[in-house]
């Protein structure tokens, strides 16, 4: 199971092979500044596209392959692998068997460019998908059908080897990536030759194909239950079904009273099912509270009830990633929670000068997400109502794990409908939820509702199983692993004596929402973090930094983050008492999200390093060109010597981390490595 490095050395990620990559560009450097004669004069490149055949036995093992793969045809592999260097002279280039080529003295298929790409910026998984471009000339009718056979079918397998003609010794000189076909085509010459073109994806793009819309299986008296009508219904979707679950787990009906004993007080029920493909049997278990709506004009099922009484059903995230993945063979479900405790820990914020601060941590409404352990607890535990660790008792026993975090049953069915909405508008009759997309969005929400306190991201697991994703916690991760020293960085120098070079660009992306998110007016009201640029920018250029206070005339912002934290706690363990309704809980929200901000923003008198910015993207962009080299891990830090002072590695505060890679090659033997990074300010 992987592990996310986010502050890595330059190298750390990059090489399990014979060299690490930095010894890689030492050597070439070297080679540039010694004027090696097998370097500097001789170097080719090479690219080869192979075919696999469908019929591998393996393939029955796999029923996330599509159906064209089993189709495909090895044509290409070995000799006849397209790009292959031809031996023996000008003539092999030519068909000249009549037997199985009837356009003999026809050029064979030949390579013409390529591209490897990977791009992180926008999410992590990106980073663990590269997208393969090949460009080739078919002749013959004769090879195009072959080409047909092996590569114009949608998720065909195919091979794409590369690398530097005399330097097999090094595995950074060299690659090798097995890809799934995702699109093709071709144009027509005048001559009748093909323009052939073909995309694909490493294997990781499997993880889109996991849907969220296989029920489980129900019993005969959770069917009843849908739709309330007491009749039982044989079709459920997987949202419904886990209402329907949680409410025969507690004896309930959708029009059911609910009993009321403490308001926020929380029970739990078990419910057992027959794991994936029937080999364990286990429970889930489902939690149910009684809650208050704040508005008087709120309306339920129930007479003789106060009508802004409801009960809410929660399971918690590890069950439901188990419902959504009950059918699937163990060895094939897609995502599963990070092994790592310390990647899955919900770190907490510690607000200064609020007695038991714990109380200003944890979720804003309660009747979609509760986190665990003690943030769980909405009312004084000092209250006689109150019995034990507080309104929910069961929650508070739970290990502080986003596993743990319990989510609304109707919140899981609001963001199916509303993902199904959105395939609804593509008029796809063949969508269907995915997961991917089912857990981004549930994540999104409890990221918005702690304030920033959670941030659940899914990364590749490991490079042996290309096709399982682990969940973790971000905040988590960065701070129980922060760097022991500033991660050591790779300095490309551009017109040394030994400058592997070929280009530098850096640009700017920035928009209006940036501009104004980093007003003075934000950074008063707390809702901006200038910490980071403090620390980057020398004392003459931020003098009138430290001018900025808070806009209600507190003269320091601990005093600001201690009455905003006085007040989120006072909002939180009143919310079950006096009730709860979407203005209390975005208000809740907003003052999680200020607090956490303003903690970073505190003067360094006040030793304060917590909260959850402690970092700013600058949105500068740095890209260098340099000859092929492989293993360039993602995150790894570089930079180069020209660069204005502010942006250089002296300040160990800014960093240019890899975000992309962009690795091309055409017919001539050229290979180029384009290394996109993007700035970091920040510890």
């Amino acid at each position: 199971m992987a592990s996310i490095e986010f502050n890595p050395n330059f190298g750390d990620l990059s090489s399990t092979g014979t060299k690490n990559v930095t010894e890689t560009l030492k050597d070439r450097r070297g080679w540039v500044e010694d004027r090696n004669h097998k370097w500097n004069y001789k170097r080719t490149a090479y690219f080869n596209l192979s075919s696999y055949d469908g019929t591998a036995a393996s393939v029955d093992a796999n029923e996330k392959e599509t159906v064209f793969f089993l189709m495909s045809v090895n044509n290409f592999s070995g000799p006849n692998a397209i790009g292959k260097g031809f031996s023996g002279g000008y003539l092999t280039a030519f068909h000249d068997d009549y037997t199985t080529n009837k356009d003999i003295r026809r050029l064979k298929p030949k390579f013409d460019s390529a591209t490897i790409s990977v791009n992180g910026a926008g999410d992590i998984l990106n980073a663990y998908i590269r997208e393969v471009t090949v460009n080739f000339t078919v002749y013959t009718q004769d090879d195009l059908d072959k080409v047909e056979e092996s590569f114009f079918l949608p998720g065909a397998r195919a091979k794409v080897s590369y690398g530097w003609l005399g330097f097999t010794n090094d595995d950074n000189l060299k690659g090798e990536l097995e890809i799934r076909i995702v699109n093709f085509g071709f144009t027509m010459g005048n001559d009748g030759s093909y323009s052939c073109n073909i995309k694909g994806l490493t294997p990781g793009y499997f993880l889109d194909s996991q849907t969220a819309a296989v029920a489980p299986n129900l019993t005969t008296e959770e069917k009843k239950i849908t739709g309330g009508t007491g009749e039982s219904s044989e079709v459920a979707s997987l949202p419904q079904s886990i209402i329907n679950m949680a409410l025969q787990a507690f004896g309930d009906k959708p029009d059911a009273q609910p009993k009321i004993d403490v308001l926020g007080q929380m029970t739990e029920t078990y419910r057992a099912y027959s794991g994936g493909g029937g080999t364990s049997v286990g429970s889930y278990t489902f939690y149910k509270t009684i809650m208050m709506s704040k508005d008087e004009s709120d309306t339920n099922w129930w007479p003789n009830v106060d009508t802004r009484i409801h009960p809410y059903y929660f399971i918690s995230f590890w069950d439901l990633l188990a419902i959504i993945q009950e059918k699937i063979p163990a060895a094939q479900r897609t995502f599963e929670f990070s092994s790592d405790n310390a990647d899955l820990e919900i770190i907490h914020q510690h607000w200064p000068d609020v007695s038991n601060d714990y109380h200003v941590n944890g979720s804003a409404d309660p009747r979609k997400f509760i986190l665990p352990g003690r943030y769980a607890i909405y009312d004084d535990p000092n209250n006689a109502t109150v019995t034990g660790a507080g309104h929910n008792k069961q929650a508070a026993d739970l290990y502080e794990f986003i596993s743990n975090i319990l989510i609304n049953v109707n919140v899981i069915n609001a963001i199916y409908k509303e993902i199904f909405k959105e395939g609804e508008k593509m008029e796809d009759p063949h969508f269907t939820p995915k997961t991917i997309t089912l857990l981004t969005k549930i994540s999104r929400q409890i990221n918005r509702v702690t304030g920033g306190l959670v941030d659940i991201q899914i990364i590749k697991s490991d490079d042996t199983n290309t096709n399982k994703y682990i969940l973790f916690n971000k905040q988590a991760v960065q701070k129980n692993k922060p760097p022991q020293a500033p991660p050591t960085t790779e300095m490309f120098r551009t017109l040394a004596e030994n400058s592997i070079v070929k280009g530098v660009d850096l640009s700017s992306d920035f928009d209006v929402d940036l501009m104004m998110l980093m007003s003075i007016s934000k950074v008063k009201d707390g809702e901006a973090a200038i910490g980071p640029i403090k620390a980057t920018y020398p004392s003459t250029r931020t003098a009138k930094l430290s001018d900025i206070k808070p806009r209600d005339g507190s003269t320091t912002y601990r005093a600001k983050i201690t009455k905003i934290g006085e007040g989120a706690k006072k909002t939180k363990l009143a919310m079950v008492r006096d009730g709860i309704d979407d203005a209390v809980v975005a208000s809740l929200a907003d003052a999680y999200r200020k607090g956490f901000t303003m903690l970073s923003n505190a003067s360094s008198g006040t030793k304060h390093t917590s909260g959850t910015s402690p970092v700013l993207p600058f949105y500068l962009k740095l890209g260098i060109t340099i000859d092929g080299v492989d293993n360039i891990g993602f995150l790894e830090p570089i930079t180069i010597d020209r660069l204005p002072k502010t942006f250089q590695q002296t300040n160990t505060s800014v960093r240019f981390l890899v975000t992309g890679l962009e690795h091309t090659f055409d017919e001539n033997g050229n290979w180029d490595t384009k290394i996109d990074t993007a700035m970091k300010i920040g510890v």
